[in-house]
């Protein structure tokens, strides 16, 4: 309750005084005269009625305080006019009613009413505040007081009720509380003072606000003067005032009044003058409030208002301003001038993790000059703290600073630096934390910044570094759209931008030229219709409808008008929206990228896996060639041809596909007037292998290219447009050519059509090559399956080979052993052993001659030679054999044929196979002819029999190996079919050939041989080589060397008959033999005696000859580890022989034995080790 309220109160207070007064009045005049009584109460009367007049003036002149009489139950009496309008109910609508319906129902309910009733009848006056409700249903805050009203016995009569709606200050104090949180302070309640002062100046009546507040009571007030409270120069501030009240003038004013107890203090005051009946002055009532606090309060927010005001005004101008140097400048201007500062200054922060270096952007107060001799920055003890987010510096004399001239060089302020006294430090730190720079501020005198100055730079830093934060991002921004614009104008793709309801903002060049609008038409009408196809724009529009609607990105093939050539190209368009912070669609940013080529290389894959499917699905291309020049016309053109060249290198045409079957009547005509010639394309693209390509033909083409004006006539028939040619080949020769032609479509053919084309004709060019790889691969199978069978067939002739000599062999040895021949038939069994022997080793010597030859190991030992001396070695050699059959041997030889170069024993064994068939096809009594002559650069050998000859059919294969003429079972002539093919070897190794003829069956052959003549003619001309006899003669006897008469011989060989036939060889020719049956028992007896010569097998159980031989050399040349050794075996090839000789032996010497060759071998070691 304020003290308005209270001084009203105290007036009612008096009236009730005054009501007491008169009482005792009546009191006193009954025991009067009644005449005087009646006299006298009439003036009291007079006098009461004066006062309730005053009474009620008073009452009706408060405002704001609704004042309500109640009876001794609380029921309503009256109430003023302020009543009425603070709640809303008119008295005569409430007169009579329990003052409680001002309450509120919890309140009600909670029984508040009777408990303010009981306070005040108990108590003499209740004092609240709480909330209270009007007639429609608002509330509003109010301060109450009830007073009780008593007659002299001290029964109440009645209350009085003082209401003030507190609304308004509760809700500016709730304001000032949310506003000023930290700043602002909580206004308290105002309490108020009243007393009644007499004409005099002195107390008459005060309230307990006033002795609370001056610290005495009533009664120790009552009576004094007024300076007596107040003191002395509170009194001469309030004088004035008092003087104009008693003059009669109601008096209201504010002043900081000097009391004497509690100082200075600000009071809202009001003086009432109080007139009797004659209207004189009989004293005042005086209404005091202390709005110190809401003085003081007024003049914070007066102040935070100034400040707010300055703090936005600064503030929006950082914020219009998104430039960074009018920002900074804008800044360091506008802080200095707030605080006061003689000079003021914005220190950038560098990126420096350090946080040493800084750069002074920008000075406000003082020219720049004056800071040319500062070697800013510095990072000094006083000014780093701030670029390190420490917070705020001020000092109001920097110099004192314990800081202060720590840091070299100047320790302070340099030389000719404006004097700095007052310092002020606020960092700029943005809302991620990081310290953009600093503010400084500086002046002459101490003390100068105040806390208000800090908490405005504070403020106005913070508003600074969102200013700097935006102005950065709008640099950011600025450059990224210049970096988005560089690339959409750079990019190949047509980018485009539109706003949120999807007009067009933005298009690149490449956009606009394409669809040849400027960015204005395009912004303003597009026309979508034109520049989409018809067929895609219905799928297009309802994709982009579709994206507006929900934000999801857009997506969509179409194909796009380009307005050069007004052609239709696929491309796929491709959109994104950009959002706000908040989510909300901002633009829409989007390409159209050219997938034409991709479109068409779908559409070109899927023909070419046709084609290719079509190609493999059948080896006769003339099947699959028709059908892939049907497949090409609707797809790559409206002509194909495919035409390849036959036997006679003439192209062939072998399909042709039109998509007018009309027009091939017209091609079939002008082929067969007008055929190719030379100068033909095809023909040109078969010579040349490279491809022809015509991207629009025209009229003139046809008339410089036509033979005739009927020839011009037909080609303009066709109404070709373009045409191409690519050829066909196989392992990089032209087989043929493909062509194409537009005609209807109007198509002009690319160059990629032209590699479409080249590829399929690679692929006709495989599918050509595969099927003769197929026949081939048919072909080389039944020639396998021919060998197959030859195989099967040697093996059947080897085995009956092999087995014809061993059963006459295994025979006559029966007959033998039986003991029962006479000497002339056990001579005959030895010889017919002996022939057949021989025959065997010759088997086993083609089988090994023709393993070299298909081994590529068949080697030629080439010397200078005299072919005849060939040919007779060669004669001698067969003549037994035709002299046993009576064939007469014909011999023509020319001594002066010339010098060869060439293998004698290789070409001894040419003419003896020669020799030896010609004999053994023969018949008795029958001739065979041999000739040897010079022909020009060769030498010629023919051999010429009247024998069996060769079949026509059989002649070609005559030199196959395995290939006989009869090889039946009742064939009677025997072999394995190997000598002609060892022999057409040799001679071609030896640069020569050989030919086969003959007239057919019974008619005899002749086989005839050319040899180069060796260039070499001269005295120093190498010794000519001497022929070798054919593995010596039937009836030849051993010679026996006589470097083995003596001769310590160790033979190792596991087989039991081979170490007998080799001991009898050996000491037939008087060697000393020791025998050994493995190489253990070997090495035994080499301990025991060392030999002069080993000959060992190499093939044995357990322990091979190598191991043997290795055994030896690893001796010492005194223990016999240098003794000559040859190794005797069954594997005789060229390979075994080297590892043979690797191994440690001196010679290789091959099974079967032949006695004379291993004598040699052993006689040209002996002496080669001499034993110590």
């Amino acid at each position: 309750m304020n003290d308005e309220a209270k001084t009203k109160e105290a007036l009612i207070e008096e009236l009730r005084t005054m009501r007491s007064r008169l009482e005792v009045l009546e009191d006193a005049a009954s025991r009067r005269a009644s005449a005087d009584v009646t006299v006298e109460r009439q003036r009291i009367e007079r006098e009461l009625r004066q006062q309730e007049q005053r009474l009620h003036l008073i009452v009706e002149g408060v405002r704001d305080h609704a004042i309500s009489m109640l009876d001794p139950d609380g029921r309503i009496i009256t109430f003023n006019r302020a009543a009425q309008q603070i709640k809303g109910h008119a008295l005569e609508d409430v007169r009579g009613q329990h003052f409680g319906i001002f309450f509120t129902p919890e309140d009600r309910a909670s029984g508040l009413p009777e408990l303010e009733l009981r306070t005040a009848r108990e108590q003499g006056r209740y004092e609240g505040e709480g909330w209270r409700e009007r007639k429609d249903g608002s509330r509003f805050y109010a301060a109450v007081s009830l007073s009780r009203l008593q007659d002299d016995s001290g029964e109440p009569v009645g209350f009085v009720k003082v209401t003030q709606d507190r609304t308004r200050y509760r809700k500016l104090s709730k304001a000032l509380e949310r506003r000023e949180s930290e700043l602002r302070l909580i206004l308290d309640a105002i309490p108020g003072l009243v007393a009644y002062m007499s004409p005099d100046e002195r107390y008459r009546q005060v309230n307990r606000a006033y002795e609370e507040w001056f610290g005495r009571p009533a009664a120790e007030l009552i009576g004094k003067h007024i300076s007596d409270a107040l003191g002395p120069q509170a009194y001469e501030t309030v004088r004035p005032h008092v003087a104009a009240v008693l003059a009669g003038q109601a008096v209201s004013f504010e002043s900081e009044v000097p009391y004497a107890s509690g100082g200075a203090r600000w009071v809202s005051a009001q003086y009432i003058p109080d007139r009797d009946t004659n209207g004189n002055i009989q004293g005042y009532v005086s209404l005091v409030l202390d709005v110190t606090d809401a003085k003081r309060a007024e003049e914070r927010l007066a102040e935070e208002a100034r400040i707010n005001e300055t703090l936005y005004r600064v503030g929006t101008a950082l914020a219009q301003d998104l430039d960074l140097d009018t920002v900074f400048a804008r800044l360091t201007d506008e802080a200095t001038a707030l605080c006061r500062a003689q000079f003021g200054a914005f220190f950038y922060n560098v990126d420096d993790p350090e946080r040493g270096q800084y750069m002074l952007y920008t000075l406000a107060g003082v020219p720049s000059e004056k800071f040319a001799g500062f070697p800013m920055p510095r990072n000094t003890e006083v000014f780093a703290p701030t670029f390190a987010g420490d917070g705020v510096v001020r000092s109001d004399d920097i110099t004192k600073d314990s800081r202060y001239g720590k840091s070299a060089p100047y320790h302070g302020m340099p030389a000719g630096h404006l004097p700095v006294c007052s310092y002020l430090a606020v960092p700029v730190v943005s809302r991620a934390g990081e310290v953009h720079g600093g503010l400084f501020f500086g002046h002459a005198e101490a003390a100068v910044f105040t806390e208000r100055d800090e908490r405005m730079i504070v403020a106005i830093a913070a508003q600074a570094a969102v200013a700097i934060d935006n102005a950065r991002l709008h640099a950011a921004s600025i450059t990224a759209e210049q970096q988005y614009r560089a690339l959409a104008e750079s990019s190949p793709q047509l980018v485009w931008t539109t706003t949120p309801d999807g007009r067009v903002e933005y298009c690149n060049p490449q956009f606009l030229a394409y669809v040849g609008l400027s960015l204005e038409e395009m912004r303003s009408e597009p026309k979508w219709h034109v520049l989409v196809h018809a067929e895609d724009m219905a799928q297009a529009t309802d994709a982009w409808t579709r994206a507006l609607a929900t934000g999801e990105p857009y997506e969509v093939e179409y194909r796009f008008r380009r307005a050069s050539d007004g052609s239709y190209r696929w491309f796929l368009a491709r959109g994104a929206c950009v959002r706000d912070g908040e989510g909300r669609i901002v633009r829409w940013v989007g390409s159209c990228t050219d997938i034409d080529d991709h479109k068409r290389s779908e559409e070109t894959h899927r023909f070419l896996a046709e084609a290719g499917a079509l190609l493999a699905s059948s080896l006769d291309h003339r099947q699959t060639l028709p059908a892939l020049a049907r497949l090409a016309v609707p797809h790559m053109a409206d002509w194909c041809s495919i035409q390849l060249l036959d036997s006679k290198d003439a192209l062939e045409r072998v399909a042709v596909a039109h998509a007018d079957p009309h027009r091939l009547e017209v091609i079939r005509e002008i082929e067969h007037q007008y055929p190719a010639d030379e100068n033909d394309a095809a023909r040109r693209i078969v010579r040349t292998g490279v491809s022809e390509h015509v991207h629009e033909l025209t009229d003139a083409m046809l008339v410089a290219s036509s033979r005739d004006l009927h020839h011009l006539e037909l080609m303009r028939l066709l109404a070709l447009r373009s045409w191409m040619a690519v050829p066909i080949k196989v392992d990089r020769r032209t087989i043929g050519v493909l062509s194409l032609a537009s005609s209807e479509s109007g198509r002009l053919f690319e160059q990629r059509d032209v590699d479409i084309a080249e590829e399929i004709g690679r692929r006709v060019g495989a599918s050509i090559d595969n099927a003769r790889l197929f026949e081939m691969t048919q072909l080389a199978r039944r020639r396998a399956e021919e060998a197959s069978r030859a195989k099967d067939e040697l093996l059947g002739v080897t085995s009956h080979e092999l087995r014809t000599p061993l059963s006459a062999i295994l025979g006559w040895v029966r007959m033998l052993r039986s003991g029962h021949l006479t000497d002339d038939k056990r001579e005959r069994a030895l010889e017919t052993i002996e022939r057949n022997v021989k025959i065997q080793v010759q088997l086993v010597e083609d089988l090994l001659d023709f393993n070299r030859v298909i081994t590529g190991k068949l080697r030629l030992a080439l010397a200078p030679l005299e072919p005849a001396d060939v040919v007779e070695a060669a004669v001698e050699v067969i003549r037994p054999a035709a002299e046993a059959k009576n064939v007469r041997l014909q011999v023509l030889l020319d001594p002066d044929a010339g010098i060869l170069n060439g293998d004698a024993e290789r070409l001894q064994q040419v003419v003896w196979n020669l020799l030896s068939n010609a004999v053994k096809f023969t018949p008795k009594e029958g001739r065979v002819y041999i000739r040897m002559q010079r022909e020009d650069s060769h030498v010629e050998i023919v051999v010429a029999d009247t024998g069996a000859g060769i079949a026509a059919t059989f002649l070609p294969h005559v030199f196959q190996p395995f290939r006989q003429q009869d090889a039946t079972a009742t064939r009677s002539h025997g072999g394995l079919g190997l000598g002609l093919a060892i022999v057409k070897h040799l001679v071609e190794l030896h640069g020569g050939s050989i030919e086969a003829r003959s007239d057919g069956v019974g008619k005899g052959a002749t086989f005839v041989v050319r040899l180069p003549v060796s260039p070499l003619r001269s005295s120093s001309m190498p010794p000519l080589a001497t022929p070798v006899s054919r593995r010596g003669e039937a009836h030849a006897l051993l010679q026996c060397p006589p470097e083995l008469e003596g001769l310590r011989v160790l033979v190792c060989e596991d087989e039991p008959d081979a170490r007998e036939l080799l001991e009898s060889i050996l000491t037939g020719c008087k060697a000393r033999v020791t025998l050994a049956g493995s190489v253990a028992e070997a090495l035994d007896r080499f301990s025991e005696h060392i030999p002069d010569v080993v000959i060992s097998d190499i093939g044995m159980p357990e322990a091979s000859g190598y191991d043997l031989i290795r055994r030896i050399r690893a001796l010492p040349a005194e223990k016999g580890g240098r003794v000559p050794a040859v190794a005797l075996t069954a594997y005789a090839s060229m390979a075994d022989r080297t590892r043979a000789l690797m191994e440690g032996f001196q010679n290789h010497v091959a099974k079967p034995t032949e006695p004379q060759e291993l004598l040699a071998a052993v006689a040209a070691l002996a002496g080669k080790f001499n034993r110590p």
